[in-house]
């Protein structure tokens, strides 16, 4: 089998941080495609049963890269982020979606797609879910936050509480799942996103953050 597995560090993210000049660029009509994606999806079911069912778990992925590396762009940091911030958080919301990010990373869109700085240093790709995925590295966003002191953004929370409690029953009220391929899914984290959201709430938990 194909394997993707990286050294191990304390955070469960890349050791290499780029800086903004490192960064490509975002083209100009991103944001509107984005919308014009996110507005069909919410006037038209079947569309957005689709997108929900075929590629939402790499959507949200894509809206976390944005995130964490763009959010600090004044020219976007009004524009495109509080919509990316927006479609993520309403993706996250949807069962449907939720039970697709339960399943195992692909392994050829981890290998070929993510660029290196945005992939883990730690653990088996193959052990890892796209929630697992999307919790680490929304975790390490708050922490660095923490770290610099900085005001939390709360979208970041409400993101990782979406995904964080899986319910009993992820049968969606409005949504289905269009594929016949039904895989057995494992509902808990891996020891690479738990060890990294514990570490996030100890930092948000120390004396020295809470009073500033």
């Amino acid at each position: 089998n194909k394997r993707a597995s990286v050294a191990s560090t304390s955070s469960g993210s890349s050791n290499y941080a780029p800086t903004n000049n490192d960064l490509p660029n975002i083209p100009t009509l991103s944001l509107q495609v984005i919308v014009l994606l996110w507005e069909l999806m919410k006037c038209n079911k079947s569309v957005e049963n689709y997108v929900a069912d075929k590629y939402a778990n790499k959507l949200l992925i894509i809206c976390i890269y944005y995130l964490k590396y763009y959010s600090d762009f004044p020219q976007w940091n009004n524009t495109l982020i509080p919509v990316v911030s927006g479609v993520a958080t309403y993706l996250s919301s949807r069962k449907l979606v939720l039970s697709k990010m339960l399943d195992p990373f692909n392994v050829n869109y981890y290998t070929n797609k993510l660029p290196n700085f945005y992939k883990l240093s730690s653990g088996n790709i193959n052990n890892i879910t796209y929630r697992d995925f999307a919790i680490i590295q929304l975790s390490n966003i708050a922490i660095a936050q923490v770290n610099k002191n900085l005001p939390l953004k709360s979208y970041v929370f409400e993101l990782i509480y979406n995904m964080l409690p899986v319910p009993q029953d992820l049968k969606d009220e409005e949504l289905v799942q269009l594929s016949s391929v039904k895989r057995g899914r494992s509902q808990g984290l891996s020891y690479n996103a738990a060890t990294t959201l514990i570490h996030l709430i100890s930092k948000i938990a120390n004396v020295t953050f809470l009073s500033t």
